[in-house]
């Protein structure tokens, strides 16, 4: 295999990657590139500073927040964004920080919780009046929010407030602070519009602070420093996923249709009706920190939470929660129909383990009602993650906080690949992981392109929305070629498939079987442009979602035993 390797004119291993762009491992596209994680720790594959310029797959998504993946540690990873300017500089000489009612600030008065002189003394004048420091002003949303900073005392255990003020409501908590550095929060849902954030004390003390943090959701996750503008961490716009799903020692790019969840908060169920106790951050999440609800078990059977939910009427929608057993033993996911009470249950065993449970129906009404229950009453339930999309299978977790998301469908595309496909024949090859259950419909898995001519191109283990079986498509100057669809739908799992093409001989393998065999006449035309799960020049655009775990391409038409060795699992 490893010789095959080396003959292959491009090799794309999900490894390296930044912000809208996916490498290739080969060809380099420039002698700055390496194979593995660079130095730096950013994973983009350059320990140098010369930019790349070519040999990347740009990648599209076009969203931010609303993407996740399940990183390299088996969590769920989020884009983050810090919205507090000079979070690590909380002095009115830092320009984004003014003095609150008399107070005083000193700048690099103390050492940090990471070990920088980089924390700030705030000294409040104990005039009766809460004085110390407020932010320059953060647009917010109507939506769930959770402002956090480390303070410690100068000395004894000073009374300090947070504050948010959003104009209307004052969102604030008091805390003792002692001289150990500890991290203090506050979660809430402020009105829309752009508001004051305060760290302020009514008495006449000194204290330190350092690292101001504001975020969507419903608990503080690891600081991210900001500076003249805010910072973004985790899954972000267009970066790719790279997935470890299902404990994965290397990871599969993970790669999704459009998919909306309704639910407008996936994480917060304050807001449900109960027949139940319901305790916030009771427990650690999938995504590693404490933002789980428990659902209490009592003496009622079919105790629980529910909520009413929009749909559209006649469309399939799945619903989708992550649960761990708190003791109990048995649990229900449910689907009421709004109109008519009809309902769709899954009956799941809760353990140890965080695992997602699903429930799929098709609407007859405007409303669902989603609803969790314990039937055991042994014991508690831990719940994360609501999700209610429009489909037949759940897709990646979409977290929302006060109104629903939408993750827009993602594309890789790679152009300027003269030479790669060879001039008068060529092989491609891709390994793909389509999912254990719903829909197996990932469109347009592999194509190819002459440069931007849609009346010249190939889809190789292509599939259309509703249809499981793969279709293999050959266009040259707008006549087909090839197109059809294999007999056989592929199964749920990794499957490799190759496809060897060249004038009067196109053969597919899958999996170490040759699947087609045609002898077609052709002009053969060099491919400049390679896309992976690009839906331009699929039938249909209803696709589902699969990982890709590698992808090559060959400058010659590969031979049968080859092809063979290529694709056997």
């Amino acid at each position: 295999m490893s010789s095959l390797k080396d003959l292959a004119s491009l090799i794309m291993v999900p490894s390296l990657y930044k912000d809208g762009e996916l490498h290739t491992v080969k060809p380099l596209a420039d002698e700055n590139i390496i194979v593995h994680p660079d130095a730096t720790d950013n994973n983009d594959g350059f320990d140098g500073s010369t930019p790349s310029t070519s040999s990347n797959f740009t990648f599209s998504r076009g969203s931010n927040l609303a993407a996740t993946r399940v990183d390299v540690n088996g969590l769920i990873e989020k884009g983050r964004e810090n919205l507090v300017l000079q979070g690590s500089d909380i002095s009115t000489q830092s320009g984004s920080w003014s003095a609150n009612q008399g107070g005083v600030t000193t700048q690099n008065a103390a050492t940090s919780p990471i070990g920088t002189n980089t924390a700030s003394q705030i000294t409040a004048n104990g005039s009766n009046t809460y004085s110390g420091v407020r932010d320059a002003g953060i647009v917010m949303g109507a939506l769930r929010y959770t402002y956090s900073v480390y303070l410690k005392a100068q000395s004894g255990t000073p009374d300090i407030r947070l504050t948010c003020y959003d104009g209307v409501t004052f969102h604030q908590q008091d805390f003792s602070i002692t001289t150990e550095w500890e991290r203090y929060s506050i979660t809430f849902t402020p009105t829309a519009g752009t508001h004051n954030i305060y760290i302020t004390s009514q008495q006449a003390v000194s204290w330190y602070a350092w690292g101001a943090q504001f975020e969507l959701g419903l608990v503080a996750t690891d600081y991210i420093e900001t500076g003249a503008s805010t910072a973004q961490a985790g899954i972000l716009e267009d970066m790719p996923r790279l997935d470890y799903s299902g404990g994965a020692s290397c990871p599969s790019l993970l790669l999704e249709p459009q998919r909306s969840n309704q639910n407008n908060h996936s994480e917060y169920f304050g807001g449900w009706t109960a027949n139940a106790t319901i305790t916030a951050n009771a427990g650690i999440s999938p995504e590693g920190v404490q933002n789980a609800y428990n659902i209490a078990s009592n003496s009622g059977v079919g105790n629980g939470i529910l909520k009413i939910m929009g749909v559209l009427s006649s469309t399939q929608y799945v619903c989708s929660l992550y649960v761990k057993s708190a003791g109990a033993t048995t649990g229900k996911l449910r689907l009421f129909d709004g109109s008519t009470g009809a309902s769709t249950t899954t009956t799941f065993t809760p353990t140890s383990e965080w695992q997602r449970v699903e429930v799929t129906r098709t609407s007859g009404s405007s409303t669902f009602q989603f609803r969790v229950d314990i039937h055991s009453n042994d014991g508690d339930l831990l719940i994360y993650g609501a999700q209610l999309e429009a489909g037949s299978y759940p897709t990646s977790y979409i977290p929302t906080y006060g109104t629903s998301q939408t993750r827009s469908k993602e594309g890789a595309n790679l152009t300027g690949l003269s030479g790669v496909f060879g001039s008068s024949s060529s092989t491609t090859f891709i390994e793909i992981d389509i999912p254990p259950s719903g829909s197996l419909s990932p469109t347009g898995v592999w194509t190819l392109t002459a440069a931007t001519d849609t009346s010249n191109f190939i889809s190789v283990c292509q599939f259309d929305g509703g249809i499981t079986t793969p279709r293999i498509a050959l266009y040259i100057g707008g006549v087909a070629i090839i197109d059809q669809y294999l007999s056989t739908p592929l199964s749920a799992g990794t499957h490799k498939v190759c496809l060897a093409y060249e004038d009067g001989r196109q053969k597919l393998f899958i999996d170490g079987v040759e699947e087609l065999s045609l002898t077609a006449s052709f002009n053969y035309v060099e491919f400049t442009k390679l896309s992976i799960n690009d839906a331009a020049w699929a039938l249909g655009n209803n696709g589902g979602p699969y990982s890709n775990k590698q992808a090559l391409v060959f400058p010659t038409a590969l031979t049968d035993s080859e092809c063979i060795a290529l694709t056997t699992l």
